[in-house]
């Protein structure tokens, strides 16, 4: 009962609304019942069923994703989306296993090496089978003061930590039976929080002012056979009325074009022209095809999922996606196993090539650093941006996919707290939504809910210096992984 509610608890940490309370307590029983387990084996059985519970009500919305566009009979979507969060749980699955004597052993050793191996494990899973970094335990908190502000020392793999690190000190103070220095430890999050919070902690830009503007044209997906022409034309004419002759930097959302491609249709290029001409340098995302001489005559051209830059120059710039969509534009394991990658053909998966390097799009006097959809979720991705020197983060989705549901605003506070990690502001363009404007801290400026027209602009300056955490993304994730260790070997080497 513990695990069920516990897992459900923690869900609601990650709705269209935000409760943070669910954050500090959704793991407690789970910790609680851990502890209370008679065994290793039911400790994973505890673990498995807080996991599948957690996973399949948080991410409850593919469920009507794959049956509107994966054409799959409700029941079967359900089997699905059952059998992904039953994937994800066997980490908290994992974890149970592992931790059960570190919750166990003394205060300290529970404090410190708990929320370390859970946070060593979300770690794995942003890298496993091409890395599912989704609802960290962080985002339950992108509201609580100060949590974004510290976020520029330690990312959200430190701020998951100080989560989990809150919610063991709850579990071994019911555990105690009193208010132990377990319930105290609690308060250490608040103080860290406290002090990352102080207006003290703002630094000034160093980037040249630029004037930004997204536009949300709210594209629904469409089948095949229809007209994109209404649709295209009505981005037009919603992109020429902000382009005033003031030089600013338009950005469209992902997909926002399609199906026309900057290579194939010269109604895109004098259309991205006639915008540039009016004074906005266009960001839009496109696929783009290279010819490659060295690769074999019969698969010689590479196409890649990329963001293109267009200004009075023409094209002046591209970058392309580097962590691509597992089942959605690859096929994992499609090289090294012919017959998956054939299903994965035969099902319309798409055949993108990931991008090789960090490439930054230069503009009106600044740096764009990118992440196209998925990529704003890799902490690491994203700060390597930064380090290359992007003064400013751009993020283009295409949520339409999942319609209006809890999807758009998980995948949003990622990019809060992308926009906190890196001390860099955030654009984030989606073609129904949520799109925002996000400054340097990682606070909300303005926005656009789901299934929203509009356009949103602000003047804004970048950075080029690199935070702690965009000098070093792997920092914290390693040294939970040395506290786990020491914490296991000295587990297997005490006497029973």
């Amino acid at each position: 009962v513990a695990a069920v509610l516990g897992g459900g608890l923690f869900a609601f940490g990650f709705g269209v609304e935000v409760w943070p309370l669910a954050g500090a307590i959704g793991i407690a029983p789970l910790v609680w019942a851990v502890a209370t387990s008679r065994s290793r084996g039911e400790s994973f059985r505890l673990g498995f069923v807080w996991g599948v519970v957690f996973w399949f009500t948080s991410l409850v919305w593919l469920v009507p994703t794959v049956v509107n566009h994966g054409g799959q009979p409700t029941l079967v979507s359900i089997a699905l989306v059952a059998l992904f969060a039953s994937y994800l749980a066997l980490y908290p699955a994992f974890f149970s296993f592992v931790g059960r004597s570190m919750i166990r052993g003394p205060l300290w050793l529970a404090l410190l090496a708990l929320p370390s191996w859970w946070l060593a494990l979300s770690w794995v899973r942003g890298w496993f089978f091409g890395g599912f970094p989704w609802n960290l335990a962080a985002y339950a908190w992108v509201d609580i003061p100060g949590a974004l502000p510290v976020a520029a020392w330690i990312g959200a793999w430190g701020v998951t930590w100080l989560v989990v690190f809150t919610n063991v000190g709850l579990a071994r103070a019911v555990l105690d039976r009193r208010v132990s220095p377990a319930l105290l430890a609690m308060l250490i999050p608040l103080l860290i929080f406290g002090f990352a919070g102080r207006p003290a902690t703002d630094v000034a830009p160093t980037g040249e002012p630029v004037r930004i503007d997204l536009v949300q044209p709210n594209i629904p997906i469409r089948g095949a056979d229809a007209d994109p022409g209404p649709d295209y034309r009505r981005l037009i004419e919603q992109s020429r009325r902000i382009c005033d002759g003031t030089p600013r930097v338009l950005v469209w959302p992902e997909s926002a074009a399609y199906p026309l491609t900057w290579q194939g249709d010269l109604q895109l290029q004098k259309d991205l022209i006639a915008l540039a001409a009016e004074g906005c340098a266009v960001v839009l995302n496109n696929p783009f095809w290279v010819f490659d001489e060295d690769a074999p005559t019969d698969d010689n051209v590479e196409m890649y999922n990329t963001a293109l830059l267009v200004d009075e120059r023409g094209l002046v710039g591209r970058y392309a996606k580097r962590r691509l969509v597992p089942w959605g534009e690859y096929v994992p394991l499609g090289d090294l196993l012919p017959f998956v990658g054939q299903v994965g053909r035969s099902a319309g998966i798409g055949s993108f090539t990931p991008g090789r390097e960090v490439a930054l799009l230069r503009t009106r006097n600044t740096a764009l650093g990118l992440a196209i959809c998925y990529e704003i979720i890799f902490p690491g991705e994203v700060a390597s941006s930064a380090r290359a020197g992007g003064e400013i983060l751009v993020t283009m989705t295409n949520d339409a996919w999942y319609g209006d549901t809890s999807a758009p605003w998980q995948h949003y506070r990622a990019a809060r707290f992308r926009a906190a990690e890196n001390r860099r502001p955030v654009i984030r363009a989606a073609i129904t939504g949520v799109s925002g404007l996000i400054d340097a801290r990682g606070r909300e400026l303005d926005r656009l809910g789901v299934g929203e027209v509009g356009n949103l602009g602000m003047w804004t300056r970048g950075d080029t210096r690199p935070t702690l955490f965009a000098r070093a993304p792997w920092a914290v994730p390693i040294l939970a992984w040395l506290v786990s260790a020491f914490a296991i070997i000295r587990g297997w080497r005490k006497k029973p």
